[in-house]
């Protein structure tokens, strides 16, 4: 497939491009003056035309919406007769509303459920948001490597550089978030963890606003500034508030649970998010809803620990209003 930016370049003429090859002298092996006529036959460009002629209800492929990806998928599943590719073309006819509606309904359900709890809301809040943060370090980390191949073209070169800034992120934000928890008693906390997981959940769409201005630079140096600098750091900052989540949740949740408990826990269900969203991120939502409908709806999942985390900390500020009233009591 080729694309030229001027119109005028492109030809199905024979003729021309035969003239074009003797013109700039251009060496070939296989590609001779006798070959182009042979291959742009009449019947053979009216093939071409019909297998390129798109269907109506085909939608366009983009740089940010990989529709190919979703139909490289099922033609890659159907060759082993698995039923990925049933699957896949069952879930394509789900409306992105309706599937964003249902996030917002499985939120409100597990906010209620929360609610009805009695007893160690403020633990169970943490644990919920390790898993939506688990989940959107994921979703970051995938978005960030396919936007950066649908902007310049290649990916695996940077690919070492992206993971590893990455990764550098994680351990500078757990090191601010062991700084803080230092610093900070349990209510202090949830209020520092709502804050960061509201960050958080607003971090996929913010990433990909960022990575759209940065790929509008233009001029060979400052491509090469936003690919080797502009993009690492991305990836870096886009990672600290994951990192800094991590450690405040283990602080609270050790408020209730054992120490070594409560690391085995919370890491568990930092994996259990992580592997979650590789599945669901790779196997279904970005080749169906492209990159931006997935930020949306990591958005909409990550923000029920906001909410439950607001209501702990609230709780934990009513408690602790509770037991200042009763020490001021016999003092009276």
């Amino acid at each position: 497939m080729f694309g030229a930016v001027q119109s005028g370049i492109l030809t199905e003429d024979p003729h021309v491009l035969v003239a074009r090859l003797r013109e700039r002298r251009l060496q070939t092996l296989f590609v001779r003056e006798y070959f182009i006529p042979f291959r742009m036959m009449p019947d053979r460009m009216d093939q071409i035309h019909t297998l390129l002629r798109p269907l109506v209800q085909t939608p366009t492929n983009r740089d940010f919406h990989p529709v190919a990806y979703y139909f490289s998928a099922v033609l890659w599943s159907a060759q082993f007769r698995s039923t990925y590719a049933s699957i896949l073309e069952s879930v394509v006819r789900v409306q992105f509303r309706k599937l964003l509606a249902g996030a917002f309904a499985c939120s409100l359900v597990l906010i209620l459920l929360w609610v009805a709890i009695s007893e160690k809301r403020a633990q169970r809040a943490a644990a919920w948001s390790v898993v939506a943060t688990g989940y959107t370090l994921m979703t970051l980390q995938i978005l960030l490597l396919l936007t950066f191949q649908a902007v310049y073209g290649y990916v695996y070169q940077e690919l070492a550089a992206l993971t590893g800034m990455f990764m550098a992120g994680i351990a500078l934000g757990s090191w601010l978030g062991i700084t803080r928890v230092r610093a900070g008693n349990g209510r202090s906390l949830l209020r520092a963890a709502t804050m960061n997981q509201l960050l958080v959940a607003t971090s996929a769409p913010l990433l990909l606003f960022l990575v759209i201005l940065v790929a509008n630079a233009s001029g060979s140096v400052s491509a090469m500034l936003a690919a080797k600098v502009a993009f690492p750091a991305l990836a870096m900052l886009c990672a600290i508030p994951g990192g800094f989540q991590f450690p405040m949740a283990s602080r609270i949740y050790q408020q209730t649970y054992p120490a070594q408990a409560s690391i085995s826990a919370l890491y568990a269900s930092d994996l259990l998010g992580g592997c979650a969203g590789a599945l669901v991120l790779a196997g279904f939502l970005i080749p169906v809803f492209g990159c931006w409908g997935t930020a949306w709806l990591t958005a909409a999942i990550s923000s029920t620990p906001v909410i439950i985390l607001f209501l702990a900390s609230r709780d934990s500020l009513a408690g602790s209003h509770g037991r200042v009233h009763a020490l001021r009591i016999p003092r009276r």
